[in-house]
Parts: structure tokens; C-alpha cells; sequence
């Protein structure tokens, strides 16, 4: 049986929400630090990445949180809060280290069940999924180091993420940077100025905010054409393909209510 707990579905539809929905907020003649977003629409391989992924399923991932629900463990208290460690394993007692990370909620209830009904006759069980790890945010550029980052809360931004990141490089160009967002349409380019930074009353608080899965890229000189920027640096380096896939299949989490033996 699989049961996912209220709080995720409501985290998972925030979250699907925030990384999907289009809308265009503000204008050209906005706050200072905020320029009206740009959409990029999606190349052909990208709307079939884009489509394929539509059917995705949650596969867990290190730091996700779940309960085993099994009624002839009579000790529950070690089948609670059972979190999936960064090697991708949780411990579940009576079976010991169990890989769990790459599987779906369903596969795994199957990978457990076969094992505990080792030693218990109808060993069926529930698996109650009650956290998903956390969020990632992702910075390119010129920055001290490149890379993804946890995002912890929806209340952390674009200041924050470039801190986790060590702040811009040397030759960082602040005036115009980048951060995109995957919507159902295309890519939503943000171009944001934080060569005033210090001057905390001039940026757009609409500016500085940070969904999972958004893209911060901090250009070393003016952007220009940040469709070919897209396609010639950040793809190498960042699989859109994976991030639509781990987007919907946060979408998808609550399609299937219960597995039937």
C-alpha cells in the first residue's frame, strides 16, 4: 500500500506549482534591479523532453523522509522517520541497510515486502512518505563555486543562493544576471541588476525571489542572446531533460493511492 502523507502533497503541489506556472509579473519600467521576464520558447528536442516527462513518477532521493506502517513490527517507533542517507541507503530494522534512493515509492514497498516476508507470513506494508529532501537551486557562472544547492524553504532567494555559492567571481558582470525558470511554455529569463546591491531599497523584492529548480547564471560579460547561452552553456553543464523529469514527477506523486496485493 502506498499512502502519501497530506503535507507532502501540499509541499509537491507548491513546489510543481512554483516550477510550472507562467506569469509574467512586473514591467520594463518596473523597480530598479527588475526587468520584465523574457520567454524563451522551447526547441523541439526539449518540448518531447518536456512531454515524455509528463509521466514520470517520484523516485526517491537521499534525505527524503518515510514510515513503514507494518503490523507485526511491535516496536514502531524504528520503522518512524526513516531518513534516506547521502549514499542513497536507509537502515529499517529487521532487514538492515536497505537501498532505497533511484526507486519509486511502489518499487520500494516491493523490494521491502520481499524481505521481511522472509520471516513473517503475509508481511504486507505501507509505505508512508512524510518529507521530500530538500529543493535544489542551481548557480553557473562566474561565481567562486559553480554548482546545485539545497533549497531549504521557499523563503530563500537569489542573495542567498549566490552566497551558498561563494559570491561572484572577479570578473562577474552584476548588471545582468540571469535566472531562469522551466514553465509549461519555455524558459522564463529573468535579467536582474545587482550592481547596486549595497543599496538594499533599490532591488524589487520581486526580483530576488528563488523556486526549485531555478537556474542563477551570473555572465562574465553583457549576455546578449540568452537562448544561445542556454543551448551552448548551460546544457553541458546542467540536464534539462532530468529537470523536467524531477519536476513532474513531483506533479505525479499522488496519481497512484494504493497498491493492491
Amino acid at each position: 500500500m502506498l499512502v502519501v502523507d497530506t503535507r507532502v502533497k501540499r509541499i509537491a503541489l507548491l513546489a510543481i506549482i512554483a516550477a510550472l506556472c507562467f506569469s509574467v509579473i512586473g514591467c520594463s519600467s518596473g523597480p530598479k534591479g527588475y526587468r520584465a521576464p523574457q520567454l524563451i520558447e522551447y526547441n523541439e528536442a526539449e518540448i518531447s523532453a518536456r512531454d515524455a516527462a509528463k509521466s514520470a513518477r517520484y523516485r526517491l532521493h537521499p534525505g527524503d523522509v518515510f514510515d513503514i506502517d507494518f503490523k507485526y513490527m511491535l516496536n514502531t517507533d524504528k520503522l518512524h522517520l526513516l531518513r534516506i542517507l547521502p549514499d542513497g541507503t536507509v537502515t529499517c530494522a529487521g532487514v538492515g541497510e536497505v537501498v532505497a534512493a533511484g526507486y519509486t515509492v511502489a518499487e520500494l514497498d516491493s523490494i521491502l515486502t520481499e524481505l521481511y516476508a522472509k520471516d513473517f507470513r503475509d508481511a504486507e506494508l505501507s509505505i508512508i512518505l512524510k518529507e521530500f529532501a530538500a529543493s535544489k537551486v542551481y548557480v553557473f557562472g562566474e561565481v567562486q563555486n559553480p554548482g546545485e544547492y539545497d533549497l531549504e524553504t521557499m523563503e530563500e532567494g537569489l542573495l542567498q543562493s549566490l552566497a551558498m555559492a561563494g559570491g561572484f567571481g572577479i570578473h562577474a558582470d552584476r548588471s545582468e544576471v540571469a535566472l531562469i525558470r522551466l514553465s509549461e511554455e519555455g524558459y522564463i529569463y529573468h535579467s536582474i541588476d545587482l550592481s547596486h546591491i549595497e543599496e538594499a531599497s533599490s532591488i524589487s523584492p520581486l526580483a530576488l525571489r528563488v523556486r526549485p529548480n531555478d537556474i542563477i547564471y551570473v555572465p562574465r560579460s553583457r549576455i546578449g542572446d540568452m537562448s544561445y547561452k542556454i543551448q551552448h552553456i548551460l546544457e553541458p553543464i546542467i540536464s534539462i531533460q532530468n529537470l523536467f523529469w524531477d519536476i513532474y514527477a513531483i506533479a505525479n506523486i499522488d496519481k497512484v493511492d494504493r497498491i493492491i496485493r
